[in-house]
């Protein structure tokens, strides 16, 4: 076992749950002690009864006190079993949480390294193995800790030629899990690795079932998955294989150690040695039994703390990725009368260095101007909003706010000025209006219905069996109604800068209509940023900006662009609404 790996989980247990350890510790040595006082007493009744004949009646209170210990040790056993659970649970709680958070400070181009799957993966399968692994490992070290030292010294008074026997054979156990270990590490990593792809595969295609059905997909898609499942199966086998032979040859070791002891006791007690008594060769047995249970219960473990320690290695992987440096976390004073509002100066932008989309991007926007960017497919039109929103970070150039470069800003106070709506509809499961209201505070009733008139949603709720309390997926909304829902969200936020990435593409002809006119009101005094694909809701847009080969190739209105009739987005409106 490879200690490093669980040093982080030791620093969060004695930083936040040292009182539970210090109970379970105490739980585990009761237990144990007792457990080793059951075995002294054994010996003593079986002495006993050799030497009373028979006669019961004499060792009654020697088996009374063996009664009353074999209670107390198993409440202490179960209590530290309890503890060790709730330890073990807690503390995955705190890093289940901390990786979320830390995947949260993420920028975009960092988190694109990792497909969603895969993610889910090192959240949910990667931490509950970590789990299962500490709760095993924490049984075995706080009632094994003090078996072995009170074994070890009851050892040390009854026999010390025996105990030498005992501590010549017990680093075997030590010897074949560290060579196991090494082999079966490779093959766990390869195992983890393929369900954490397996998680993502199935996360991004279950969802397209219809298009997979309709594209005839289907054995295509199961081929592949059994592709997957085959190569987990074979990495697994392999890995569950090298592991299980831990337990093998850990009590190969334990009964060698048996046969010497009974080997070499015998000859004692032939030679009438002093301490070589039938029972207490009976009591060593135990105490050896009891010596070595720990050791043995820790290689029984082998597999599954290589699933834990791969686990952690995969969460320190997140752990260590760079975050977005804060310059400072203290609010920066904006100054809401300085213009330009916005600015990029002569800024690039690549996901490598040696492909940048943009090379030199300048443009202006002022306070409460609409912004529109068009262009071709992949020209960067989402990058620019990645942009701006700080997803991702210039490669060059500066991006300043009121004068303020973006990344002095503390992200809490930059992300409240804006409100965004994506092309892709984000809503989770709860009620319309927890939905609609997420991310804001203190709406009132009246606010929640002017948004909802406003967005043209009253209807839409109305006929909803609970109106607003609706839960989403009792709702059967359209993909166009739900769309509606994230701009009412925007709207109900009432960010200074609004964001809207293809808001309107999943839009039937009628929604979008309704819509063009609801954003019309939305946008009204307020600076906004627009991406849009249909250019008609893009007319009233006070600076318009085309895009193409990663440079600003023209720019103005909707009118003064139109005008010339020899230029590109003259070519790209006519051709989209062409009679």
């Amino acid at each position: 076992m490879n200690v490093k790996s669980f040093k982080y989980l030791g620093q969060l247990l004695k930083q936040y749950y040292a009182k539970y350890l210090w109970l379970a510790l105490i739980c585990g040595s009761l237990s144990s002690f007792g457990t080793i006082f059951l075995s002294y007493l054994t010996g003593e009744i079986i002495n006993q009864i050799v030497a009373v004949h028979g006669q019961m009646q004499l060792i009654l209170p020697t088996l009374s006190l063996f009664l009353c210990t074999l209670i107390i040790t198993v409440i202490t056993l179960w209590l530290t079993q309890r503890l060790t659970y709730q330890i073990a649970y807690l503390l995955i709680e705190k890093l289940r949480f901390m990786s979320l958070t830390k995947i949260n400070e993420l920028n975009l181009a960092t988190l694109e390294q990792f497909g969603h799957g895969d993610l889910l993966s090192r959240l949910t399968n990667d931490t509950e193995n970590i789990a299962n692994a500490l709760y095993q490992i924490g049984n075995t070290l706080f009632i094994g800790l003090t078996t072995i030292i009170c074994a070890t010294f009851m050892m040390l008074t009854m026999s010390f030629p025996l105990t030498l026997v005992v501590f010549c054979t017990t680093p075997l156990i030590f010897y074949f899990m560290s060579i196991v270990s090494r082999k079966s590490h490779h093959f766990t990593q390869a195992q983890q690795a393929i369900l954490g792809d397996m998680t993502n595969f199935l996360n991004e295609y279950l969802p397209q079932k219809q298009l997979i059905n309709n594209f005839q997909q289907v054995n295509n898609l199961n081929n592949r998955f059994q592709q997957k499942n085959q190569h987990l199966y074979e990495i697994g086998q392999k890995a569950q294989f090298i592991a299980s032979l831990t337990n093998p040859l850990s009590r190969f070791v334990d009964h060698l150690t048996y046969a010497l002891i009974g080997l070499i006791g015998g000859l004692l007690f032939f030679y009438a040695h002093k301490n070589a008594m039938i029972g207490v060769i009976a009591s060593f047995t135990l105490y050896a039994s009891q010596f070595a249970k720990p050791f043995i219960e820790l290689a029984g473990l082998t597999n599954q703390i290589q699933i834990a320690q791969v686990g952690l290695e995969r969460l320190a992987e997140i752990r260590h990725l760079p975050t977005e440096q804060q310059i400072s976390t203290k609010t920066v004073r904006l100054n809401p009368q300085t213009e330009p509002l916005i600015n990029f100066d002569h800024v690039a932008f690549g996901y490598t260095e040696n492909r940048l989309i943009f090379q030199d991007l300048n443009f202006t926007l002022n306070n409460k101007q609409t912004l529109a960017i068009v262009g071709p497919t992949g020209v960067g039109k989402s990058t620019i909003i990645n942009l701006i929103m700080r997803f991702a970070k210039p490669t060059k150039g500066t991006i300043t706010l009121h004068d303020q470069n973006i990344q002095a800003i503390p992200l809490t106070q930059y992300y409240d000025l804006f409100g965004l709506v994506l092309q892709d509809t984000w809503l989770y499961e709860d009620t319309i209006y927890n939905n609609l209201c997420f991310g804001a505070t203190n709406i009132s009733n009246e606010r929640f219905q002017e948004a909802c008139q406003k967005m043209y949603l009253t209807n839409i709720i109305n006929r909803l069996p609970k109106k607003e309390h609706t839960i989403l997926s009792e709702a059967n909304l359209s993909n166009g109604e739900k769309q509606l829902l994230t701009i009412a969200r925007a709207y109900l936020k009432d960010p200074q800068i609004l964001v809207l990435d293809e808001a309107t593409s999943s839009l039937d002809v009628m929604t979008e209509q309704l819509v063009k006119e609801a954003l019309q009101t939305l946008t009204k005094n307020r600076t906004s940023i627009i991406i849009a694909h249909h250019l008609s809701t893009i007319k009233h847009a006070d600076k318009i900006i085309v895009l193409k080969d990663g440079k600003i190739i023209e720019q103005g209105t909707h009118q003064q662009l139109m005008n010339d009739q020899t230029s590109f987005y003259y070519d790209l409106y006519t051709n989209q609404y062409d009679n």
